[in-house]
């Protein structure tokens, strides 16, 4: 996979306030791309929100959830034991592991 929201993107059948551009974490490049947001080096720009990162435990289980609020899909996914934690993440990212899930459609009133 090539960067996190070009993932996102083909998942999803999606194309494609000044801040400082991203700084990349060679450790976890996915998991870094995801929670600075979709950045156009060309423009100097972000295109796309950050997603935020929540992590909870269920049983034995580590799940967690990217999300960037309810208008944008989100990533679910899991794996085992604790100290593994943020590279397990992004394993899971790299192979396209986990389940990317559409907003709802906004209730019209």
């Amino acid at each position: 996979m090539s960067g996190f929201f070009s993932g996102r993107n083909v998942a999803t059948n999606r194309s494609g306030g000044v801040r400082l551009p991203p700084v990349i974490d060679s450790a976890c490049p996915l998991l870094s791309e995801a929670l600075q947001g979709e950045y156009d080096a060309q423009a100097k720009a972000f295109t796309g929100p950050a997603y935020t990162l929540s992590v909870w435990q269920e049983g034995s289980f580590i799940k967690f959830v990217l999300g960037a609020g309810e208008n944008f899909p989100k990533f679910f996914s899991s794996f085992q034991g604790l100290d593994a934690g943020f590279e397990s993440i992004e394993k899971i990212l790299q192979s396209g592991g986990g389940n990317w899930v559409l907003p709802k459609p906004p209730k019209l009133r």
